[in-house]
């Protein structure tokens, strides 16, 4: 891509960027942001060196973040911030939205000075690649506007189009642009550069195997100090008063649950129901499914700095191709052998996830007849291209066979309507239910009953469905399985107790903070002391620890891991040291380890999972992230933006 890009600059464009670039490397960028806060009725967002964001681009991005963090948090549940840490964001979508709009206008200013041409040919042939449309459009657009394969259907366009007041003529705009930030970006990524003996130290320091010393002081030992340590009524008052509501006593509630089975609810199931059920999804009952069988051409990959060249040697190759497929089995073969492969470029048949790279799954099942082509897809392997060549139909299990399957997901769907209906009606809005009639239904459907004490600590749904009641209210939960009803009998209001009915539990907490903070003081004091050169063996004797010599430890080893970490030896952590002679500390409930790396030894690619290119093309990666990030903080140290916070703030 990157020699395509160069023919795309007119005049002197091209010096200018590198006397940009050399500038930014110098570090001769030293003006001071103006950032201004306004307040006006302007419909602007922010100014970024004359050039204004308006209120409409702000409120579709935002809108779009709010869509990305929910799509993630509903993803990732409790681990959702750690992740958006890892991807570098910060803020709500507000923030996130004012920055990325200031960044791409930066990169468009700096792509105008480059006078970039892109023709409306690439345009379409970029909107067609679904990678494109997946990895760098994503920003411009909701994410749920795109088909599952990642192809934007011409409809649901138009459709959001038309909702955010936008034309074709936009869009096209909006695609140039971000095609352009790419070519700018990838230009700037090329600037990086990985020296040898860089990676072969990431690759012995984060890889090879690594002998330590360890120091550990027990929490036993400290426990023990601890227990000689008389409590007086004052510290065990002032300890309580100050975490009084980790002893109060929770609300208990006692209830009774019966649950009812679709087998004994009195549903029957028609042959004829079970016809029409097998014919509308026949599609579950497949005996043998859809399998296909591809020609394959690898382009492969053997310089991650020379992956611009290869895609765009794929993407000439595959219009070469798609002009005549009937060359494809000719030209496969021929990059067969020259990659050593088997088969002249021909695969087994093979059905949806059966192949272990996804990428081509996907892409040979979105091929609707035999003979096309798919645009060149990214794999492990470097760039590949596919022509489908045959597609074998489904076959079906009888019906007869899978007879009882349906039957059973009758029966529950039917069971589920039933039982919704009957609880809407017997129990009502009220919540409530006279016992006698209750007690018949109960004993007509056959259900069984059990009795539950609880406090409100449990996410089970008996006890969050017996927590939403109030005394003789009824509640009721289902699915195709199962309908249960619960109903609340008695309710424990949640109290305060008196110290003296919890004075146990308060000492035995003073005494694990006491020695939580003793232990992690001692720990520091050893770990200084270690910095300050005193050896390990003279720490052991001064604090009385215990003192592990270990052999080389390697990674992979996963069994010699496990044993450390069942010892309660921060094994994980302890591998991450990098320097001979670094020194760390870890706590751990075990006790406090102070932790030296003694050596490393030479990395062996036969046993590791990690691959020396796997390694390379993630620090060239991150190289190429980071020149990226300090040329877009240059540009934000030589702008004049200003920020009209009173809308924002809106």
């Amino acid at each position: 891509m990157i020699s395509s890009i160069r023919k795309s600059f007119k005049g002197n464009a091209f010096k200018v960027f590198i006397w940009v670039m050399a500038l930014t490397a110098g570090g001769l960028f030293s003006l001071i942001p103006l950032i201004q806060g306004l307040s006006g009725g302007s419909d602007w967002i922010a100014q970024v060196n004359r050039q204004y964001i308006y209120k409409e681009q702000f409120a579709r991005k935002v809108a779009e973040r709010t869509q990305f963090l929910k799509m993630v948090n509903q993803q990732y549940g409790q681990y959702s911030q750690l992740m958006l840490e890892m991807m570098g964001l910060s803020g709500g979508p507000d923030a996130q939205a004012l920055d990325m709009l200031i960044d791409q206008t930066l990169l468009d200013q700096t792509t105008e000075k480059l006078k970039l041409n892109v023709d409306s040919a690439h345009i379409q042939r970029r909107l067609n690649d679904m990678r494109f449309v997946q990895q760098e459009v994503l920003d411009l657009l909701p994410y749920l506007i795109s088909e599952p394969s990642g192809a934007l259907t011409e409809n649901s366009l138009r459709t959001y189009l038309s909702s955010t007041r936008q034309n074709a003529t936009t869009f096209d705009e909006m695609i140039e642009r971000a095609i352009k930030r790419l070519m700018t970006t990838s230009l700037i990524q090329a600037s990086a550069h990985l020296p040898t003996f860089q990676l072969e130290e990431q690759i012995r320091t984060g890889f090879g195997p690594k002998k330590f010393t360890i120091l550990e002081v027990p929490r036993q030992g400290i426990e023990n100090q601890i227990d000689k340590i008389t409590l007086t009524d004052q510290d065990i008052s002032a300890y309580f008063n100050s975490h009084a509501t980790s002893y109060r006593i929770p609300e208990k509630r006692s209830g009774t649950v019966w649950k009812f089975s679709p087998a004994n609810y009195g549903i029957s199931i028609s042959d004829k129901e079970i016809e029409s059920y097998y014919q509308k999804h026949k599609e579950k009952f497949q005996e043998q499914p859809v399998k296909l069988q591809i020609l394959r051409i690898t382009l492969p990959i053997t310089d991650v700095m020379q992956t611009d060249i290869i895609r765009e040697k794929a993407q000439e190759l595959y219009q070469e191709l798609k002009a005549k497929p009937d060359n494809f089995p000719t030209v496969a073969a021929r990059y067969a052998q020259e990659n050593n492969t088997s088969g002249k470029g021909l695969s087994d048949y093979f059905a949806k996830g059966q192949l272990d790279e996804i990428e081509i799954e996907k892409a040979a099942f979105a091929l609707t007849q035999n003979g096309d082509i798919a645009e060149p897809i990214k794999t492990s392997k470097g760039y590949e291209i596919i022509q489908r060549v045959d597609r074998k139909v489904p076959t079906y299990k009888p019906i007869a066979q899978v007879q009882a399957e349906i039957k059973t997901a009758l029966l529950g769907q039917k069971f589920t309507s039933t039982f919704i209906e009957d609880m809407k009606t017997l129990i009502g809005s009220g919540k409530t239910i006279a016992p006698e009639v209750w007690l018949a239904f109960v004993n007509q459907k056959k259900a069984t009953e059990e009795t539950i004490n609880s406090t409100d600590f449990s996410n089970a749904q008996p006890t969050k469905t017996l927590f939403s009641l109030q005394t003789n209210q009824y509640g009721f939960y289902y699915d195709t399985t199962q309908g249960t009803v619960v109903r609340t009998n008695t309710i424990v209001p949640s109290y305060q107790p008196e110290l003296a009915f919890v004075q146990k539990a308060v000492e035995r907490d003073i005494r694990s903070q006491k020695t939580q903070e003793l232990l992690e003081k001692v720990t520091f004091d050893l770990y200084q002391q270690a910095l300050n050169g005193i050896s390990f063996q003279e720490l052991k004797v001064a604090s009385g620890g215990r003192l592990t010599s270990t052999g080389f430890l390697n990674r992979q080893n996963k069994d010699e891991i496990d044993a450390l970490v069942k010892k309660g030896i921060p094994a994980l952590a302890m591998l991450e040291s990098s320097q001979k002679g670094q020194i760390t500390k870890e706590i751990t409930p075990q006790g406090g380890f102070i932790m030296k790396l003694d050596d490393i030894g030479d990395f062996d690619s036969s046993i590791s999972q990690v691959s020396p290119e796997q390694i390379k093309t993630a620090m060239v990666q991150q190289i190429q992230d980071a020149v990226v990030r300090g040329f877009i903080a240059s540009l934000h140290r030589n702008a004049t933006i200003k920020v009209n916070q009173s809308l924002i703030s809106q």
